[in-house]
């Protein structure tokens, strides 16, 4: 079984100002038949997960009025369970340690690229999410 098997019952969010990587995610994933819903911005992103819960979450940590840990601070109840994964270009001992206090499964260093987000993803999968 490869990860997408896994991925297509689950409801993915990606949160990243930048449009590139948006793009090539989605691109990515649904290319797989995998859900995944792209946001620019915490604002937007939070009040989708109001909406509805999410399975994974990924967000990058320089975002624009609001930075990624803020963001998870305040990730709703229904989706405290998620597997959240922080990408950040910006990683220093500080945010490392910021990181370890909040509810965080992984961070993957930018440049990176979709094999290296697909292995941390299965990782966390197989570690045991209830959900699957």
């Amino acid at each position: 079984m490869n990860i997408f098997d896994d991925l297509r019952g689950m409801q993915t969010m990606l949160l990243d100002d930048d449009e590139w990587i948006r793009d090539s995610l989605r691109v990515s994933f649904e290319t797989e038949g995998c859900p995944i819903s792209v946001f620019e911005t915490a604002e937007e992103a939070l009040e989708e997960l109001r909406r509805k819960p999410y399975d994974i979450i990924i967000f990058d940590f320089k975002l624009p009025a609001m930075d990624g840990l803020e963001f998870i601070r305040q990730v709703p109840e229904s989706s405290s369970g998620a597997i959240k994964i922080l990408i950040s270009a910006y990683l220093d001992d500080k945010l490392i340690s910021e990181m370890k206090k909040l509810p965080v499964k992984g961070i993957l260093e930018k440049p990176f690229n979709s094999v290296a987000l697909l292995s941390s993803l299965s990782f966390f999968i197989r570690q045991g999410n209830p959900r699957i």
